[in-house]
């Protein structure tokens, strides 16, 4: 509980916060492994201020749900409780997984780092932004390797979850670079300014990122279509929350029941 208070006191001061060591050796290579062979450079990319949020230097893989057992083991772990508990349930009774990518960036000498952004900016200005008021968005960005300043460690202005939604950085607004150790993750309101670093030393950074909405948003990705609901059958309940088959109230619903019953009844039905 104090952990939590503490986290959420961080969230809400600056926007962010370190947290050291979140998940085992064994977990973290397979998961390594996993995103590794998903990488490629984006198919799609688009300009944000005039600089491409990829861009030649940058290997991406999306729908990582989908595609690595690991993450979706990672993803019951009670750190994600302890974030959200944190964040967005002060707005909604559980979040999603709205989005689980990877990047990788590479050394690429004369490279911009990508503009900053904020993520809640993905969803309409009628979704209020009132400083210190309620937050529709979490990420929680693993580091697969060191995030260093000098490899393009993510770049956060501490602080300006606390703007109102007109106001974006300037020259004069300080930036870090979040510096931790692999294995390690990073936690930044959807409302705070980031983007990646640029790396100038000859090792890749690997960030694998994984975004949280309220539960009543519509997430990045569909996961739906992107898992077996027999798959989906044998995962644990949080993680079944996180990919959607709960209800929000009443959104979500399957013959007015929660689609986790349904995936219940086929788990029994499976072990019969």
């Amino acid at each position: 509980m104090e952990a939590g208070r503490g986290l959420r006191d961080e969230l809400r001061e600056y926007g962010y916060s370190i947290l050291p060591n979140v998940i085992g050796s064994e977990l973290l290579d397979r998961l390594e492994r996993e995103v590794r062979g998903n990488l490629q450079r984006p198919t799609w990319d688009y300009e944000m201020d005039g600089v491409k949020m990829y861009g030649d230097r940058i290997l991406r893989a999306v729908d990582l749900a989908g595609k690595s057992p690991a993450l979706l083991e990672f993803l019951a772990d009670p750190v994600f409780d302890t974030v959200m508990r944190a964040s967005l349930l002060d707005s909604c009774d559980h979040a999603l997984l709205s989005s689980s990518t990877a990047l990788e960036v590479h050394r690429q000498d004369g490279a911009k780092p990508q503009t900053l952004h904020r993520d809640e900016n993905n969803y309409p200005p009628v979704l209020p932004r009132i400083p210190g008021g309620a937050e529709y968005l979490v990420n929680i960005i693993l580091a697969g390797t060191d995030f260093t300043a000098g490899n393009g460690g993510t770049l956060i202005v501490p602080g300006s979850n606390k703007w109102p939604r007109e106001r974006k950085p300037t020259t004069d607004d300080p930036v870090i670079a979040i510096e931790m150790p692999r294995g390690s993750c990073a936690v930044w309101l959807g409302s705070t300014y980031h983007g990646a670093g640029v790396n100038r030393t000859d090792e890749p950074r690997l960030g694998i990122i994984m975004t949280f909405a309220a539960g009543w948003l519509r997430t990045i990705e569909n996961h739906f279509l992107m898992l077996d609901p027999a798959r989906v059958a044998t995962l644990p309940p949080q993680v079944q929350q996180y990919l959607g088959y709960d209800l929000h109230g009443v959104l979500g619903s399957l013959e007015w029941k929660s689609p986790m019953k349904t995936l219940l009844r086929a788990r029994e039905d499976a072990r019969a």
